[in-house]
């Protein structure tokens, strides 16, 4: 039913949009109801679009699963991938929480975390999103300036008429339901009526876009941040501006968030670039509080029930606590009342209370929802995650097993046949930037970006090695022959060698070369690469650490490099082209002719015959190393593919992506097919 609605409400948007563009292109008429409801001709061609792409996607949408179907060439998919966060909306009763993502909106259960539905996505990105008063109702905006209203249970949608020419990037319901308000890149804002969808009126004032719009507790005012680094309130009856506030003074500062105190009688701003917070006394105009944040970024704001404190999330792992319990206009600086660690990796950019506020929601940009008792600290039960960012993939030398690196700091050990997998973490270590197993495949070392090593034991999962004794994150590891020493290397163009059995640092040199971050070592150890910003390749003897030849070519960059299994082929790729350096002759072998999406990762099959290409643009190509044809190319990822590797046996090909997965494809039957 809910297809046919939507179809059926396409298709009537589409043809009133495709009446009124002709009677407004062939007629000066000034009354044309056409006009009146939908605008100029240009802005009724764009709805016409809009609706059609709308009536495509939910036809589209009948007939696939993107749930279920794995892509040609794969036979598993690891990995939580419900799309890049673009926006968060909680309940006002506290109950539920809306998460925005490229897959459509998810419902989550606020009191267990679990989650209860998925509303399906539409042709645009979701830029904005709130609840409704009685939280049966959703509002949206999107990237191309478009608004809609979804009712939960029944998932009937309702599109409001245009208003709006560039993308929405707040909408926020009035405390009675009745109306919506909605800020915009094109400067305004939006006032509709939501039971008819009616516009009722623009406001303008703004020289720069508006980035956040809510309504005071009692409905008469509405506050708006701009880029433009004023605070304005409005009378939402007349249209009137109120006042102006403007503290933000810093050139680079924009104002990106916004509360009213539950009583309305204080509003705090905060944004980006300079992070100072002020709270304002709504009546005067005057500051009560200023605080730089220890953020970047203010991204989240949110004053508890009972208006005594203020949460401010922003680009660090902690929320901040403000105690602003007094009434006066002084101006003072304050301190946070405590840090609020969240162990987020990375922004913080929603927050909520629970209506008693004795829980706190947080939500980060890297895909993960957490829930916290205020009063001690403690999480309320284990974290969402939405997607976790791949970095570094392994197989272990058997193929059962694959080690991936995620950019929530931990390690998944991936049972190749089960799908299961189990998580490593090491409390206060980085995002994994390098994995390498033992020969016999009982440790893997994790090189990790806050510049520490750690050596896992695979069978109990537990770290039996961490040290920090080197300065920047290892971009490269490799076990020696006989398993008792590790060699690892990275910025600041530096080669370290561990002992195993000591667990002491043998040895530490420099490379006399430019800085570079992208390195690899030949399998046997005794050969590194390294890949300067000039995009010049070196080989050294590790293990004398001498230069042993230089690789150019003109105009070619090399973002990701990978040796032949052997040792003999050193393959490199970035922006423009792929080539492939024949290393014991010293010379370019073979340039293979490339699609123009950047290379992000490569590697070689086990025999070397193949080579396999992972782009930004989130498809994967093959290649024969000795012919330079081109074998195939794997769609399947939706995000910019980090890592691949081939499994031991070569039968079995990894891809991790940013969008969150790790696809393993069928090598075999993909070689047989070509």
């Amino acid at each position: 039913m809910l297809a046919i609605s939507l179809i059926s409400l396409s298709i009537n948007f589409a043809f009133q949009d495709v009446l009124c563009y002709h009677v407004d292109t062939m007629s000066n008429f000034q009354s044309n109801p056409c006009d009146i409801k939908w605008g100029k001709s240009l802005t009724n061609w764009k709805h016409f679009i809009t609706h059609i792409c709308l009536l495509m996607f939910i036809v589209g949408y009948q007939n696939t699963d993107a749930q279920q179907q794995l892509p040609v060439g794969a036979k598993a998919r690891f990995g939580v991938d419900k799309g890049a966060i673009s926006g968060t909306a909680f309940a006002p009763d506290g109950t539920r929480i809306a998460i925005a993502s490229r897959m459509g909106i998810w419902l989550y259960d606020a009191a267990t975390g679990r989650e209860t539905a998925l509303a399906p996505a539409t042709p645009f990105d979701i830029s904005a999103i709130e609840f409704s008063p009685d939280g049966k109702t959703l509002a949206n905006g999107s990237d191309v300036g478009t608004i809609w209203l979804r009712h939960i249970d029944t998932g009937e949608i309702r599109h409001f008429s245009a208003g709006h020419t560039g993308e929405v990037f707040s909408v926020v319901f009035s405390p009675d339901g009745k109306t919506l308000a909605s800020g915009s890149l094109d400067k305004t804002i939006g006032l509709w009526n939501t039971e008819t969808g009616e516009f009722r009126r623009s406001l303008s004032g703004h020289t720069g876009t508006v980035n956040v719009v809510v309504f005071a507790p009692d409905g008469k005012t509405l506050a708006s941040g701009s880029s433009d680094r004023t605070v304005r309130l409005w009378n939402t009856e007349t249209g009137e501006l109120r006042s102006t506030f403007f503290r933000h003074d810093n050139i680079n500062n924009i104002i990106t968030e916004l509360a009213f105190s539950p009583d309305g009688r204080r509003i705090a701003s905060g944004g980006t670039e300079w992070p100072t917070l002020y709270v304002w006394n709504v009546k005067t105009g005057k500051v009560q509080y200023h605080h730089h944040s220890h953020n970047w970024s203010v991204d989240a704001l949110a004053f508890s029930p009972d208006g005594t404190q203020l949460a401010i999330g922003g680009d660090t792992d902690a929320v901040e606590w403000l105690d602003v319990n007094s009434s006066e206009d002084s101006g003072i600086p304050i301190t946070p009342k405590r840090i609020f660690p969240t162990e987020h990796p990375g922004w913080v950019n929603a927050l909520a209370f629970s209506p008693d506020g004795k829980a706190l929601t947080t939500v980060s940009r890297s895909g993960t929802i957490r829930f916290w008792d205020t009063t001690n600290g403690d999480q309320c039960f284990p974290a969402i995650g939405h997607k976790h960012v791949g970095t570094v993939l392994a197989f272990s030398p058997e193929g059962r097993t694959l080690a991936s690196g995620n950019d929530d700091d931990t390690i998944d050990l991936w049972d190749i046949g089960t799908g299961k997998a189990v998580s490593l973490r090491y409390e206060s270590v980085g995002a994994p930037t390098a994995l390498a197993f033992s020969l016999n495949g009982q440790m893997l070392a994790s090189g990790n970006a806050d510049g520490t090593i750690g050596l896992w034991d695979v069978g109990t999962g537990k770290p039996s090695l961490i040290r920090r004794e080197i300065v920047a994150a290892p971009t490269t590891l490799v076990f020696s022959l006989d398993g008792n020493t590790l060699v690892g290397a990275g910025p600041p163009q530096e080669i370290w060698w561990w002992d195993l059995k000591s667990s002491e640092l043998q040895a530490t040199l420099r490379i006399d070369a430019p800085i570079s971050e992208v390195m690899a070592f030949s399998p046997d150890g005794t050969t590194l690469a390294t890949v300067d910003q000039m995009d010049t390749i070196r080989l050294w003897d590790a293990i004398g650490v001498k230069l042993v030849f230089t690789l150019t070519s003109d105009e070619h960059d090399a973002d990701a490099i990978a040796f032949s299994p052997d040792g003999s082929l050193l393959a490199s790729g970035g922006w423009h082209d792929l080539l492939l350096w024949d290393l014991r002759r010293d010379r370019k072998l073979a340039l293979f002719q490339d699609e123009h999406a950047p290379i992000q990762a490569l590697a070689f099959s086990p025999d070397g015959r193949t080579l396999a290409s992972g782009r930004i643009n989130g498809k994967m190509q093959l290649w024969d190393t000795a012919t330079t044809f081109h074998l195939a190319t794997l769609t399947g990822h939706t995000e910019a593919i980090n890592a691949v590797a081939f499994s031991p046996d070569g039968k079995t090909l990894a891809s991790w992506s940013a969008d969150g997965t790790i696809l393993l494809w069928d090598w075999q039957k993909i070689r047989s097919a070509q």
